[in-house]
């Protein structure tokens, strides 16, 4: 029989880099480290629109994927790090399609993060494409609900196209 494990206290995710949750209204920063990574993560615009101030971020203040070219690319790699080590894939995915966008040949290092980012991205239609269609095909005597899952399985289908695509 295996020891019981300590009880985690309610509101507290597993991994020293997860914060305990707060009310969705705001997040209160309280870590120099966090501040350092919220600031990072944040595009100036959204610095100059004032989403970050006083140790505060608002729930609105999401990580806009840098679109312009002229961003620099040791940042945009930072970025996509940082990204993976938060397992935002999409973030990441968008940071090193920009850096690809620039033309400069890509080194082994930012050749693994576009990997791991596609990968990562894909994988979970994937997955989230296999229990849909499950759930389609054991539904076969309730129409209704076999109709909306079908729905969603094409939903699904066209994200993965879509994605493919983007990477092609």
């Amino acid at each position: 029989m295996l020891p019981r494990q300590p009880a985690v206290p309610r509101g507290l995710a597993a991994g020293p880099a997860l914060w305990p949750r707060l009310p969705r209204s705001s997040r209160v920063v309280n870590n120099h480290h966090q501040t350092l990574a919220l600031k990072w993560l944040l595009n100036p615009a959204a610095r100059r629109a004032g989403k970050f101030s006083n140790g505060r971020l608002q729930t609105n203040a999401e990580f806009v994927p840098p679109r312009n070219i002229n961003m620099d690319k040791n940042e945009l790699v930072q970025k996509a790090k940082l990204a993976e080590q938060a397992e935002r894939y999409d973030d990441m995915a968008s940071c090193m399609k920009s850096v690809t966008e620039q033309g400069a040949e890509l080194s082994n290092e930012e050749r693994n993060l576009l990997s791991v980012a596609y990968k990562n991205v894909v994988g979970a239609r994937r997955s989230s494409w296999r229990v849909v269609s499950s759930i389609e095909q054991k539904t076969e005597g309730a129409e209704k609900k076999q109709q909306m899952a079908r729905e969603y399985r094409e939903k699904i289908e066209t994200e993965l196209r879509d994605i493919c695509n983007d990477v092609l």
